[in-house]
């Protein structure tokens, strides 16, 4: 009988686990793999463990026969887990429905939690109550057989050994083979397996109903595993995405070309209707090409700009090797699609590159980008390492000259331990003297302050980094052990292979490269030196980063960081760009759109390539200011003037700091030497001039003027503008007692919007680290 205890003792445990596992990786495809999903997950499961104690522990004395009531637990533990499964692929519809019934505030988030946790509940509860009650069952069993207190270490020894036994057998053996709903039906079968056995012990051999009872509960047994077998696990159902997007797909969206539930994620690969390919982890796409980039070079006949995902997929690897293009040694971190491996192979100085992927079915399922990944797979430089990226640093045993770090986005479990201080510090250790490190990082369902606190963690590390944007809400972060950032070279671009990669993508030019630029240490450190750094000991993006996708919400401070009408950040880190001369658009980025419009307005009127419709209001606005300024006579409206100058003036200038069209402006002083225009006119004219050119001397003085107006209504330049160039100018003139009162007197007058805040955070953390440059620490109030 002992024997028979402990072996139900360690069966059982060894079924709870394989349902665990199973379970944590079937919700994971409906509620998402974020540390709050498996938090709730793991409380569902331990407390039906703890109410199922709890109910035995108030009966057990009660019972005439325990081994009996055992051996129906047992089984009705087995039956139950296996029940399950349709209550489970119907929850994809109802998280559906719930993601739209919660809205997307703080208190909607707290709402959706509960619902969550109502779903693991559901599908964990019953057999984990059951679980709960074996083990002071068995324990009991032995008291009464005679056995003293060591029965209760033995018991849970026994317990642990086949909780051990348990996770590596479902874990890396039979999850990987069998797949999630048989490992269920696996786990159940070995419950009911052990519950037969019991119920064959337990009942008396003289009972004529013994073999006909058993044989019920067999046949039943089997009835119940045939149907969970043959329940259909939707492949396009599992691989929605439904916690992200609230939605399930319609039949004939997707065909699902790969499908694999790999030993840390379930990993498919689906055909979109229109062609493209998307690759995604645990239902969270982590990559995507589409149909034009999938097509043979020989067929790409059509230039066109980078967009989505394969943006970053090109411009990371390519920011990465412009600012080492002598690098010897690499390593990726995540396959992904592949592409940032292959892109880095056009290297022709590159000698080895490592692609570190923790995922082996993610490496498998990249096969089918071959089109656009083959070198990774054929070139001898490349080979891959099965491993997560903090073991195989530690163990490589030589540096490298780029490292490149793609993981998946910071609210999946585990992967925000990649965005640490302490992560940052090893990768540095790892670096050759001088290397680059490339960071990865979305803008989109996050906010700036979660951005700042994974660049407070970099820059504690790499004092010297540049921000640049890939797409309108991807950023790649490139570091240095270096004291700067070596400059880009980007004629990259030129090498052969990398030609051949990029020769259909329209724009790529140096200035288009050099425009992506959106910010560098000189410009953030001040601000990002008082955010407190995501830690794994103050893991603040693994703990909010799932709420803040749950919001939908942008980081949309960094979107627009140099997108405003006057661009502090390449102020002060005195970064002028040139006036554009590109009409075509590389990327998806704000900036591009930008100058690619004012390029166009600068040919204006012999400008003939199609217009989009932003451009179409820029080109009436033009026209409206020809005809404004074509005259002699003054305005009827001189502030709608001034309106329409700084309109026109931000269409010619924007994405292009420090230059100036002085063409435009000779148009502009020759009409006002007719007209002759108030003041307040010639003074915001010759501010936006000023502006324009950098001219800080001239900025500061106008700029304080202008503020001393504010109050009598005659400033008609826009508040943001006027305070986001007057403060840079007293920066910039080492006057931070002046940027001060010109911060502080326009203050209640702008914007309150998202895209302000972060502006004006910087500039308040300029002027604060400028005052105590200047004045020291005692003097500051």
């Amino acid at each position: 009988m002992r024997s028979l205890l402990l072996g139900a003792a360690f069966g059982t445990a060894v079924a709870s686990f394989a349902y665990e596992i199973a379970w944590i990786r079937m919700l994971s495809l409906v509620l998402g793999s974020a540390t709050h999903s498996f938090e709730l997950m793991l409380s569902a499961f331990i407390l039906g463990l703890g109410l199922g104690a709890l109910w035995v522990s108030q009966r057990i004395d009660r019972w005439p026969d325990p081994l009996r009531a055992l051996g129906l637990i047992q089984c009705a533990m087995g039956a139950l887990a296996v029940a399950t499964l349709p209550l489970y692929l119907g929850s994809f519809r109802l998280i559906g429905t719930l993601i739209g019934v919660f809205a997307k505030t703080s208190e909607g988030y707290a709402g959706f939690t509960v619902a969550r946790y109502g779903i693991c509940l559901a599908i964990m509860l019953p057999a984990t109550f059951c679980a709960g009650t074996t083990l002071p069952l068995i324990t009991r069993i032995l008291y009464r057989n005679g056995a003293n207190e060591a029965a209760i270490g033995d018991v849970y020894a026994t317990n642990t050994a086949g909780s051990i036994v348990g996770v590596q057998l479902a874990g890396l053996v039979l999850l990987p083979v069998i797949g999630l709903k048989m490992l269920v039906v696996a786990g159940g079968a070995i419950d009911v397996a052990i519950g037969l056995v019991l119920l064959y012990v337990a009942v008396p051999r003289d009972e004529a109903w013994r073999t006909q009872w058993l044989a019920t509960f067999l046949a039943a047994s089997i009835v119940i595993f045939l149907a969970a077998s043959s329940l259909r696990f939707d492949r396009s159902l599992l691989s929605s995405g439904v916690y992200r997007f609230g939605g399930l797909p319609a039949r004939g969206d997707f065909v699902t070309t790969f499908y694999k539930d790999g030993r840390t994620a379930t990993v498919t690969v689906r055909l979109s209707r229109e062609g493209s390919l998307i690759l995604s982890s645990n239902g969270k796409p982590d990559a995507s090409v589409d149909s034009a980039w999938l097509a043979p070079n020989s067929a790409r006949a059509k230039r066109r700009s980078l967009l989505d995902d394969v943006s970053t997929q090109v411009l990371l690897p390519l920011l990465a090797i412009a600012h080492a293009p002598g690098a010897r040694t690499a390593a990726v971190i995540g396959q992904g699609s592949g592409m940032t491996s292959h892109f880095l192979l056009g290297s022709p100085t590159l000698r080895q590159l490592a692609t570190i992927e923790i995922e082996p079915e993610m490496i498998n399922a990249s096969k089918a980008f071959r089109i656009v990944n083959h070198r990774v797979f054929t070139d001898a430089r490349s080979h891959f390492a099965i491993d997560d990226a903090r073991s195989y640093f530690a163990g490589a045993g030589h540096r490298f000259d780029v490292i490149v770090s793609e993981p998946s986005n910071p609210w999946v479990s585990g992967v925000a331990g990649l965005f640490t201080t302490e992560f940052y510090a090893r990768i540095k250790t790892y670096l050759a003297p001088g290397g680059v490190f490339a960071q990865w990082m979305h803008l989109y369902e996050m906010n700036d302050d979660l951005v700042l606190t994974m660049l407070a963690a970099l820059q504690e590390n790499f004092p010297a980094y540049i921000v640049y944007l890939t797409d309108d809400s991807d950023i790649v972060i490139i570091a240095t052990t270096a004291a700067s950032v070596p400059d880009p070279d980007w004629r990259v671009t030129e090498w052969p292979m990398m030609a051949e990669d990029l020769g259909n993508v329209s724009g790529l030019t140096p200035s288009s490269l050099a425009a992506l630029e959106l910010a560098d240490a000189n410009a953030l450190s001040p601000l990002v030196a008082t955010v407190r750094a995501n830690s794994d000991f103050a893991p603040v993006l693994d703990l909010r980063a799932e709420k803040a996708r749950y919001l939908t919400g942008e980081a949309t401070g960094f979107e627009q960081l140099n997108g405003s009408a006057f661009d502090i950040v390449d102020a002060l880190s005195g970064h002028p760009m040139s006036l554009a001369t590109d009409t075509a658009v590389l990327a998806a980025v704000p900036r591009l759109h930008i100058r690619a419009w004012s390029a166009r307005l600068r040919l204006f009127p012999k400008d003939t390539t199609p217009a989009d419709s932003a451009y179409v209001a820029i080109a009436k606005r033009r026209r409206v200011f020809d005809g404004a300024i074509f005259g002699n006579v003054a305005p009827p409206d001189w502030r709608r003037w001034v309106s329409l100058v700084f309109a026109v003036d931000r269409d010619v200038h924007g994405g292009s700091p420090g230059s100036v069209d002085k063409a435009l402006y000779a148009r502009i002083n020759d009409f006002l030497s007719r007209a002759n225009p108030p003041l307040s006119v010639r003074q915001s004219v010759d501010f936006l001039n000023a502006a324009d050119a950098w001219d800080f001397a001239t900025v500061q003085r106008l700029g304080d003027e202008l503020i001393r107006k504010t109050g009598s209504r005659e400033v008609w330049l826009p508040h943001d503008y006027l305070r986001d160039a007057t403060v840079v100018a007293h920066l910039k003139n080492a006057d931070p007692r002046g940027a001060k009162a010109a911060f502080d007197a326009l203050l209640p007058l702008v914007s309150r919007d998202t895209v302000t805040q972060l502006r004006t955070s910087l500039l308040r953390a300029h002027i604060a680290r400028a005052r105590l440059s200047r004045d020291g620490p005692r003097h500051i109030q």
